[in-house]
């Protein structure tokens, strides 16, 4: 198990600029609850205070805006407390897209795997106030997409999840299993995220 984060470090977090909607927070509440129960979250909302940035998950409001450093910390404290694995916290990004009103909403207009993933940076849009998501080249007969999400760095414990994210999203949109690999990362050296979605 890595070493848990200081309050130094969720402090660095916190510090970053942008906002994101309590909605990716009210998500994390409802994947603790199901698969850890009551106990478990009030444990992540106590490792929260203890960090400095005390939260209560269900006081949320999923379309007001909260401190972009939160969206990093949720993620940071669940796995910190609950001691899950990558896989799990992939699994987590999974059932994310199945718990939010938002995008079954946006699934339900956009049916066509062209359009869904060109829409994507619209939907990325309205849950953040920075960074950028586009799809850079969809191709739908080689059941192959490219997606670049740039101007954010929040945490590499969020690629993790956002890959699995990604997975649902493209499981919904193509109603097939699909795998998702970061191939590029601002952790890594890189200039962006690059993700390739396949099916």
């Amino acid at each position: 198990m890595k070493e848990k984060i200081t309050k130094e470090e969720a402090e660095k977090i916190m510090s970053l600029k942008g906002e994101v909607r309590g909605m990716t927070l009210k998500t994390d509440e409802s994947f603790v609850i199901k698969y850890f129960g009551k106990d478990a979250l009030q444990k992540v909302e106590k490792r929260l205070e203890e960090l400095g940035y005390p939260l209560n998950y269900k006081e949320v409001a999923p379309m007001d805006y909260y401190p972009l450093g939160m969206r990093a910390l949720s993620l940071i404290a669940i796995k910190e407390t609950l001691e899950l694995s990558d896989e799990k916290m992939r699994e987590m990004g999974r059932a994310a897209p199945r718990a939010s009103l938002l995008i079954r909403f946006f699934m339900k207009y956009f049916i066509s795997i062209e359009k869904t993933f060109k829409k994507a940076g619209d939907m990325w849009d309205k849950h953040w106030t920075v960074g950028k998501l586009e799809s850079v080249d969809v191709r739908e007969k080689e059941r192959r997409v490219v997606l670049h999400l740039s101007g954010i760095d929040l945490h590499p414990e969020f690629c993790n999840y956002f890959t699995g994210y990604l997975s649902s999203v493209g499981k919904l949109a193509t109603q097939k299993e699909t795998h998702v690999e970061e191939t590029k990362c601002t952790f890594k050296g890189d200039d962006l995220h690059e993700f390739i979605l396949t099916w």
